[in-house]
């Protein structure tokens, strides 16, 4: 069986690739980075009748930019097999000036997903099994019941913004949520708010891009505020500039942290385990290859401490489901799965019919409905003009 599915995936060649920049109303306004919509950035790529898509992250930054690399890509993938496809992609990530981290790494981690999601496409199987043949040879036992956090809110919601997310989240039948909090401003009431009305809650000060937050005595004061507030982790606690601070940050509490988003080398996230010693790292797919996650994996295995991965999710449903579908295949080292609840109108049509029980998700074929539904969305074509914004 599993010769005939190689079979099978050296025989599937790309037809066409292309990029998909869509566009939705988004947040109301108030999430910090954006006005009222968010773009998203995906890759489309085709064999024949059939189709996948891949997401980058990146490609929310600048659209544009992700459009003309996907252009290069797609004259160097075209007419090739899926596993030429894939041994192109490798050689580039060997490139330690260009594609080892950064914005072409991103690209790259897009292509394989839009590539992986091809090939399950093509041969009608999950994306999940696919992924599970070609990297790691089906020595991955897959649980479809993924544990999920509910992700919302902004370091410029105040607390009825914040009440109005909890209600939607429950209304999900998600109990497990992540507040973002601006230090800058009076957040109390918010941690005190979340406590009483939530099973467990984590807390995102996005110091990473929010330089308001960037204050160590801001931060310890923080800290000290919540350090017997049972919070599962504090996400982005310094930022990324400052970060040879966290061992005092870390010295001074007790509590859990974790990081990465913005990273997307297995040399990052190896040191923010092993020279740091954070209890979590925040992975997004639609930033880091696959490759570079096995590596991930394979370092956490050889440890004794209990040191997981919390996969970041802040696109589209793409992003959402492929990590969702990858998700399943390392129970042991994942501990949870970011959820974005924020009103978004292209993932409106879904996010309520998930089944979800108790902060957990039953995975099905959700994916390929996605795809299908995203395919009908129209291109736009004013990238630039409606990016993502700094103060």
């Amino acid at each position: 069986m599993v010769r005939l599915i190689k079979h099978k995936i050296q025989n599937i060649k790309i037809t066409g690739i292309s990029s998909k920049i869509l566009s939705g109303k988004f947040g109301g306004g108030y999430y910090y980075g954006y006005k009222n919509e968010k773009i998203i950035s995906l890759v489309k790529i085709k064999s024949g009748s059939k189709f996948g898509f891949g997401e980058s992250l990146i490609g929310t930054y600048s659209p544009e930019l992700y459009k003309k690399n996907i252009e290069y890509f797609a004259s160097k993938l075209k007419s090739k097999n899926i596993f030429e496809a894939i041994k192109i992609i490798e050689s580039y990530k060997k490139n330690k000036f260009f594609f080892y981290q950064g914005f072409l790494k991103s690209i790259l981690a897009s292509l394989e997903f839009g590539i992986l999601s091809l090939v399950s496409n093509k041969l009608k199987i999950s994306l999940a099994d696919c992924i599970n043949e070609i990297y790691f040879q089906k020595k991955q036992k897959k649980n479809r019941i993924i544990q999920i956090y509910s992700s919302a809110g902004s370091v410029n919601s105040n607390l009825n913004h914040l009440k109005k997310d909890i209600r939607k989240s429950l209304g999900l039948d998600i109990n497990i949520m992540k507040l973002r909090i601006d230090l800058s401003k009076k957040y109390e009431k918010k941690i005190e708010y979340a406590k009483k009305n939530l099973k467990k809650f984590s807390v995102d000060l996005i110091a990473n891009s929010y330089v308001k937050n960037n204050n160590l005595q801001k931060v310890k004061k923080f800290l000290t505020h919540v350090k017997n507030k049972k919070l599962l982790w504090i996400e982005e606690v310094i930022n990324i500039n400052n970060f040879e601070l966290f061992s005092e940050i870390k010295n001074f509490s007790k509590l859990k942290f974790s990081y990465g988003e913005n990273l997307n080398s297995y040399f990052d996230y190896y040191n923010l385990l092993k020279k740091y010693k954070l209890n979590y790292i925040n992975i997004d797919m639609g930033h880091c290859s696959i490759t570079d996650l096995k590596k991930i994996i394979q370092y956490l295995s050889t440890q004794k401490t209990k040191k997981k991965i919390i996969f970041h999710c802040w696109g589209s449903l793409i992003n959402l489901f492929s990590t969702l579908e990858l998700a399943s295949l390392f129970n042991d080292y994942v501990y949870m799965v970011e959820f974005p609840i924020a009103d978004f109108k292209l993932n409106e049509f879904f996010l309520k019919d998930c089944k979800i029980n108790n902060s957990k998700i039953y995975l099905q074929d959700e994916l390929k409905i996605i795809e299908k539904k995203y395919n009908t969305y129209p291109t736009i074509n004013h990238h630039e003009k409606k990016q993502f914004f700094f103060d």
